[in-house]
C-alpha cells in the first residue's frame, strides 16, 4: 500500500509563493476591468436564459417504488416527509 503524501509545511508553501511574485508584472487595471464587465455581463445573460424545472416524474415503475418504500417507513418518518413526494405524479388508475 502506497504511503500518504505529506502535505508541505507553511515554510515550503511560503518559499513556492515567494517564487512566483518574483519578477512578476504589476497587475493590469484596464484588462482586470474590462474582465470584470464581460464577466458581469455573462452572468447576467446566463440568468435571463433559465431553463425550465424538470418534468414530475410520471414513471409507473418510480411510483411503485416509492409507494413500497413509503409503506415499509416508521410511521414517524411519515411526519417528517420530505417535498419530494410532490414531484411524483402517479398515473391514472385504468
Amino acid at each position: 500500500m502506497n504511503d500518504p503524501e505529506t502535505p508541505p509545511s507553511d515554510e515550503q508553501l511560503a518559499a513556492l509563493m515567494a517564487a512566483t511574485e518574483k519578477d512578476a508584472p504589476p497587475p493590469d487595471h484596464a484588462f482586470l476591468k474590462q474582465l470584470r464587465e464581460r464577466s458581469l455581463a455573462a452572468f447576467e445573460s446566463a440568468g435571463s436564459n433559465a431553463t425550465t424545472p424538470t418534468p414530475p416524474i410520471t414513471n409507473p415503475m418510480m411510483a411503485t417504488t416509492t409507494m413500497i418504500s413509503m409503506s415499509v417507513m416508521p410511521r414517524s418518518a411519515w411526519s417528517q416527509r420530505r417535498p419530494i413526494s410532490r414531484f411524483i405524479v402517479f398515473p391514472p388508475i385504468s
